[in-house]
């Protein structure tokens, strides 16, 4: 429960930032100097044009380099990095795993309740309009957990009239796509429906690749199918200026298989996910309820469905030795979040509110259900101050997470519970940003967050090797970050660069030695503490008038200051991409990408994998004037044979092409 001090403490602190932002010694300008920008899904706020666009990947630019789900289109941002993992994709920002960094879909939390991430690898990403990244010190607007930024997925809504999109596109092996997009808009009224389905069979490897164990041949890699169909609508009416009211219903079925381990220090499982299936009903609404106060609401319901089964062997047809079982997961969450906002004078100050009820409930077959619940809440107060040319934020939260209930199935497989648990976090951030003129701005922050463990961490005993920890508590990091941006050259030269530094304290690690008849027995504790700093890049410069080079760079250095040998997975020191764009003009385009990683450890025990180098090509020409187009391309043009992840070899050169009808 809150405790009457805490309230007391967020109360005082809040009453003190409310009166400093409405003194009269800064009322200078009126009311319409400033102004609110939150459309429908997105969790922004905006003074004065921003300059920079950095953090943001729009749908033009997922279509240009064929990024056919939210974890590939991610990896186009500086700083941003999808690892191929075991079992599923994991997203990486300046270092903060995806448990550190929330995603949201229109401004909405998503994730499996019991695991607090969620596989964005099955999200397609056919039905976004853009992609919005907060890196390091972000608005309290976002809620718990936010511990090292968040990820917003921002969906489209139609242009006023009719709106048709319809793709087909075939891949290498079979593998196809397709999309069929309608919509329609008048200024009162819009509705939009789109399904998209994905059908990948299992990848191509590298004709360099040299098989080391029986189980693969080295042609296809086995088990390494995806498919996934998504089905979406949305109905918005907009009475006037200033309110937008919209229901949308998102539907995803999707089914894969883990490739079984194929290197020389672990063992190989034996793992299909049949079912990996999501179901979102969302509200979403922003009403003008005077001419300086706003009011945006979200309540959401998502119900998560998916079954994982173990396989004796790579056959995947029988079921008998004893590391093999089906389990299932039934979990849903719902919620809701209120932002009023409120503008006097140069100050735009925001009281948030959330809720979520978390619910999961697990089984293997043949064994019982157990159910665990969790309910998580927070209150923020957020204030902007903007004056000519100088923008300062500062805000403040109060997040509490609640334990339930917690069952699990004893020695003698009966259901027991373990003890109710609570945590109280306090959040806090501050940052400015100078326009230094009108092409260039300079932005500075520092921001304390917490993320509360999830039930995974809490209760897993990942199959006998940990002891759970019911009581853990929140981890935290503080976090600076500086960034500036420019455009000069008449607008042909654009840079932006970002520095960082983050200190975790508390920080949930694996801790040995818990259980002195085995070693190997793990438990997790508020025991770590780390460091997380470097810079990202991105640069822009058009060459010519049809020519263009983008290319984008990241330094991130991750140190286990508690356990040093425990190396931490997944982020290489270095990354670069570039694209040479070459547009004629009749929207017609040809890209070639290249992107490239230094070596990254795989394991905490120092296993590392090599950098490698990739060559993309692709290219969109216009066939029926800006209508109909034909595209087509080759990803890993030169066939590298790489692994992001020790045992896990990656596609070798795929070639797809695809037709797109844009009304």
């Amino acid at each position: 429960m809150f405790k009457l001090d805490d309230c007391m403490k967020l109360t005082i602190v809040s009453s003190t930032l409310f009166c400093l932002c409405v003194s009269p010694s800064f009322a200078q300008v009126k009311n319409d100097s400033i102004n609110i920008k939150q459309e429908l899904g997105e969790v922004v706020v905006v003074g004065n044009s921003p300059i920079a666009k950095k953090g943001m990947i729009t749908s033009k630019e997922i279509d240009m380099h064929e990024k056919e789900d939210i974890a590939d289109a991610l990896n186009l941002l500086p700083g941003v990095l999808n690892v191929r993992g075991a079992k599923a994709d994991q997203i990486f920002v300046r270092g903060f795993n995806q448990k550190q960094v929330p995603v949201y879909y229109d401004g909405v939390p998503i994730y499996i309740p019991y695991d607090g991430t969620l596989d964005l690898d099955m999200l397609m990403a056919t039905d976004v309009a853009k992609i919005s990244v907060v890196k390091g010190v972000g608005t309290m607007l976002y809620g718990p957990n936010a511990l090292g930024g968040a990820i917003n997925i921002i969906t489209a809504k139609p242009n006023e009239g009719l709106s048709v999109k319809a793709k087909l596109g075939t891949f290498t092996n079979g593998k196809y796509n397709g999309l069929l997009s309608l919509g329609y808009a008048t200024d009162k009224f819009y509705i939009r429906g789109a399904y998209a389905i994905i059908d990948k069979h299992d990848f191509r490897l590298s004709n360099d690749y040299k098989a080391t164990t029986t189980i693969e041949d080295g042609d296809n890699l086995d088990n390494s199918y995806k498919k996934t169909a998504q089905y979406s609508a949305k109905i918005g009416w907009t009475p006037a200026e200033g309110h937008e009211y919209v229901f949308s219903y998102v539907k995803h079925d999707g089914e894969k298989g883990i490739p079984p381990y194929l290197g020389t220090n672990g063992t190989a499982r034996f793992w299909q996910f049949p079912v990996y299936d999501k179901d979102s009903y969302y509200f979403l609404s922003t009403s003008k309820l005077s001419s300086d106060m706003k009011l945006k609401t979200r309540i959401f319901y998502d119900k998560f469905d998916n079954t994982l089964e173990s396989y004796d062997d790579a056959t995947y047809s029988s079921q008998k030795k004893k590391y093999a079982f089906t389990s299932i997961y039934d979990d849903y969450s719902l919620g809701g979040i209120a932002t009023l906002s409120y503008t006097l004078n140069q100050n735009i100050l925001m009281l948030d509110g959330q809720y979520k009820y978390d619910d999961h409930k697990e089984h293997n077959v043949g064994n019982p259900v157990v159910q665990m619940t969790d309910q998580s809440a927070a209150l923020s107060l957020v204030d902007r101050y903007t004056l000519d040319k100088f923008t300062l934020q500062g805000g403040v939260s109060l997040n509490y997470q609640k334990g339930l209930n917690a069952e699990y199935l004893d020695q003698e497989n009966n259901v027991t519970e373990y003890p109710k648990n609570s945590a109280t976090a306090y959040n806090g951030e501050l940052s400015g940003s100078y326009h230094l003129s009108d092409l260039s701005e300079i932005r500075a922050g520092i921001s304390y967050k917490t993320r509360f463990p999830t039930m995974k961490d809490r209760y897993s005993q990942s199959f006998g090797k940990s002891i759970p920890n019911p009581e853990l508590k929140d981890e935290n990091s503080l976090n600076y970050t500086l960034d500036y941006s420019h455009t000069m050259i008449s607008d042909k030269l654009s840079f932006d660069l970002g520095l960082f530094y983050s200190s975790l304290k508390d920080a949930i690690l694996s801790v040995y030695g818990v259980d002195a008849s085995d070693a190997t027995i793990y438990q997790y504790q508020n025991t770590g503490k780390a460091e997380y700093y470097g810079m990202d890049a991105s640069v822009s410069y058009k060459i010519i008038k049809p020519l263009d080079i983008r290319a984008n760079y990241s330094y991130v250095r991750q140190k286990n200051i508690t356990v040093p040998e425990d190396k931490f997975v997944g982020v290489p020191d270095h990354s670069f991409q570039a694209d040479l764009i070459y547009s004629f003009k009749n929207n017609s385009y040809v890209d070639l990408n290249f992107e490239t990683y230094s070596n990254r450890y795989s394991s905490s025990d120092g296993t590392k994998v090599g950098g490698y180098g990739l060559l993309n090509l692709k290219g969109g020409w216009c066939i029926y004037k800006k209508m109909v187009r034909l595209e087509g391309g080759v990803n890993n043009l030169l066939d590298k044979n790489y692994q992001v992840a020790e045992g896990y070899p990656m596609p070798g050169r795929s070639c797809y092409t695809s037709v797109v009808f844009t009304l």
